[in-house]
């Protein structure tokens, strides 16, 4: 999905937004260079006046800060979604941020960040990313393995799986698995499930549901786990 919008500020205060580590990756294009730094914590380096960003699979928790107002357009992948877009193996930059042409396509993600903010209306926004996206999917033919349906069926499980049954299920020895889930999710299956039902967990504490609620729901053992 897609998500444009529009920064203001109301002083020369960075405004902080928090990242907490969910199962989805994303692209995110700025109007202007220098309106976001970027930092994992815990991490030892922060990016800046980049013009496109692309997050990788997080583990960890991140903040944002927005220092300067303008446009931004972030497109969010489902789980396979950028290796079938870009063929990366995903496990390379787990817990980045990185400038999103030195990363992907460089040529094609700077005209589609030049095409954009060219274009006024957010359906028109729309229509482009969506061209330019069907036609990436549309021209790579790289081998699912069948992930699409596995995290699928991850998620309708709100990562309360077991992994050995995970395995029998789609026919694939252990190391088989971890490999696929490494190179075309980046992480590993049990990361992967804990970061999922972590994601849900999130959800329902956003619509202000009760915690005995979300142990319930989620598969947590205590109020402590």
């Amino acid at each position: 999905y897609y998500v444009i919008a529009k920064i203001n500020l109301d002083s020369n205060t960075p405004a902080l937004h928090e990242f907490v580590p969910l199962n989805i990756t994303a692209i995110t294009l700025f109007e202007f260079p220098g309106m976001m730094d970027y930092e994992v914590v815990g991490g030892d380096w922060k990016i800046k006046s980049m013009e496109s960003v692309f997050i990788a699979p997080m583990s960890k928790r991140s903040d944002g800060w927005f220092i300067r107002p303008g446009k931004m357009v972030s497109v969010h992948f489902h789980e396979t979604g950028i290796f079938r877009c870009f063929g990366l193996p995903l496990s390379a930059f787990l817990d980045t941020a990185n400038d999103a042409p030195a990363t992907l396509d460089a040529q094609d993600i700077i005209h589609l960040r030049e095409k954009i903010f060219n274009l006024g209306n957010p359906m028109d926004i729309v229509a482009c990313l969506n061209h330019f996206f069907c036609n990436k999917l549309s021209t790579r033919k790289d081998r699912m393995n069948n992930m699409d349906a596995i995290a699928s069926y991850v998620n309708s499980k709100k990562g309360n799986i077991n992994i050995d049954w995970l395995m029998r299920q789609a026919n694939m020895s252990v190391k088989t698995l971890e490999r696929q889930f490494h190179e075309k999710i980046g992480f590993s299956p049990k990361s992967y499930s804990m970061i999922v039902r972590f994601s849900y967990a999130m959800k329902m504490l956003r619509q202000n549901k009760g915690v005995f609620d979300v142990i319930e729901d989620c598969g947590y053992t205590d109020q402590a786990h």
